[in-house]
């Protein structure tokens, strides 16, 4: 009958098109495969790259905070000289305060001599003498005393600029290590859930970008 043959049609119409549908998923099956193993092998390639970027930028980070350290304690001893020396220049200086106070005594004292005696014996000029030594000696501890100072400001204000610098590396260094400690090479794509692929493949390209340096 014409309904028997229509069925018959019909249901050969279906076979053929689940035929189809079957063929179709099993090349998108083979196909997926293919990409779940390329994305496997680039998620290696990209672990590696990034461990060892980490790696390079750790023995930089150690080998900069050794010279920094290095560079801290000669500063510290620079220091401690500098302060030394300010030190030495400011006791020096309080120690012409009693020679410049027994010239101005001297000089009062003789000011009360007879008109006629007021004249310029050998003792006011060696009294003259003495003054003027002793102010210029005066005037050249406290510029050297002032030029320690600037020396000793400028000493201490490098130390803390390497100290910020020190913490800043300690830091970034630390948190390298720390991700060295994660193995990057766990995350095949195969034993991923659906749709964490992405997220995993963007996350290491993201390292990369940040870690592995631009080639020229």
């Amino acid at each position: 009958s014409r309904n028997e043959e229509a069925r018959a049609d019909e249901a050969a119409r279906l076979d053929i098109s689940a035929c189809a549908e079957e063929k179709a998923l099993v090349a998108l099956r083979d196909r997926n495969t293919q990409l779940i193993k390329q994305c496997d092998s680039l998620t290696k390639a990209a672990a590696e790259r990034v461990v060892k970027a980490l790696q390079a930028r750790v023995r930089d980070y150690q080998a900069v905070r050794t010279r920094l350290m290095s560079s801290l304690q000669e500063t510290e001893e620079q220091i401690a000289r500098a302060k030394t020396e300010v030190s030495h220049a400011s006791g020096e200086i309080r120690a012409l305060k009693d020679p410049m106070d027994m010239v101005a005594v001297f000089h009062l004292d003789r000011q009360g001599r007879a008109p006629r005696e007021n004249i310029q014996d050998p003792v006011t000029s060696q009294m003259h003498a003495h003054e003027l030594f002793v102010l210029r000696s005066n005037h050249h501890l406290r510029r050297q005393r002032d030029g320690n100072l600037a020396s000793l400001q400028e000493l201490q204000r490098r130390h803390a600029q390497m100290l910020d610098d020190l913490k800043d590396k300690t830091a970034a260094h630390r948190i390298d290590v720390a991700c060295l400690t994660h193995d990057f090479g766990v995350y095949h794509v195969s034993s991923c859930k659906a749709g964490a692929t992405d997220a995993v493949v963007d996350t290491l390209k993201n390292l990369e970008k940040r870690l592995v340096p631009s080639r020229p």
